[in-house]
């Protein structure tokens, strides 16, 4: 009989009310658990009326208003990280386009194909500088000069930029008013002195004739260098005086004087490479002027001396 039974061996009534008051869902997230555990303090207001310390940096509970100020304030940080990331985008694409990491070369005269070891010149020079190879720190007359130590034919260099990372170097060559055999090769001289071997233009006009008798491979480096420089600088500064020089002679025995024949005029001139080639041009210009303008027949002109012009007629 039941009565008689063994009780039954399940949980006790007070167990059991206990497991059924103690139900907790321990999949919920922690910070719900124990949001309003006991010695737990809040800071914060949900109302715009009522203002706590420290709310606008470390608040728990924001009003409307502050929540609205955070999000606009993060907003602002966002945005100028952004812009900050553009303009560093855009700095490194200038810094790119400006940089010249392919190198192409012409003459300024289209006719004319330029020699390529100016373009190895060019490369040997921006790796020696490496700073420079951006066209707005390249120095031009530098770059100009490191190329003229090697081919003195060139006058000037410019660079255009041609596309991104990409420039064009626009040689400019010289013009010989003079040329001169020296030793079996051709020289020629431009108008400021420079003396070169290599002449893109057109043959020059002024022949310089040697009649000194001495052998060229002994006073080659006065004839190639001096000699050639100041031969050049007395056919520009005559050109701006309005006259034209048609020769040059070395006269005998000497390789320190010329003697120069210009066009309508029937007499020489002589002149020392000692001497300023622009002075001398000024002090025969005012003698073959004044003997123009008297009629008087020369035979030789001499400005050799400084402030002094020496002259013979022919009777």
């Amino acid at each position: 009989m039941s009565l008689f039974s063994k009780q039954s061996k399940g949980v006790p009534k007070r167990r059991q009310i206990v497991a059924d008051t103690s139900v907790f869902d321990f999949d919920a997230e922690l910070s719900d658990r124990y949001t309003f555990r006991r010695n737990r303090t809040f800071t914060g207001s949900s109302s715009s009326a009522v203002v706590s310390a420290a709310e606008a940096t470390n608040a728990q509970v924001k009003s409307p208003r502050l929540h609205h100020h955070s999000l606009r304030r993060r907003r602002r940080h966002v945005m100028a990280l952004l812009g900050g990331i553009l303009v560093g985008a855009i700095a490194i694409a200038i810094i790119m386009a400006q940089c010249i990491a392919v190198i192409s070369i012409r003459m300024n005269d289209m006719t004319i194909t330029a020699d390529q070891s100016y373009k190895n010149t060019i490369i040997d020079y921006f790796n020696q500088r490496p700073f420079e190879r951006f066209q707005a720190t390249v120095d031009e007359e530098n770059l100009t000069r490191y190329v003229q130590s090697n081919s003195p034919e060139i006058k000037h260099i410019t660079i255009r930029a041609t596309g991104f990372g990409q420039a064009e170097f626009v040689l400019s060559y010289r013009r010989a008013v003079a040329g001169w055999v020296v030793d079996d090769t051709q020289q020629y001289v431009d108008s400021e002195g420079v003396a070169f071997t290599r002449n893109y233009g057109e043959a020059p006009a002024v022949t310089i004739i040697d009649e000194s008798g001495i052998d060229p491979q002994a006073g080659r480096t006065v004839a190639s260098n001096r000699f050639l420089g100041f031969v050049g600088k007395v056919v520009g500064y005559t050109a701006q005086q309005g006259l034209i020089v048609r020769e040059v002679r070395i006269p005998l025995a000497t390789t320190r004087q010329v003697e120069i024949l210009l066009a309508d005029v029937d007499y020489p001139i002589k002149m020392s490479i000692d001497r300023s080639a622009g002075e001398q041009v000024e002090d025969m210009s005012r003698v073959v002027r004044y003997a123009r303008a008297h009629s008087m027949p020369l035979a030789y002109l001499d400005v050799r001396v400084s402030g002094r012009a020496f002259y013979q007629n022919k009777d």
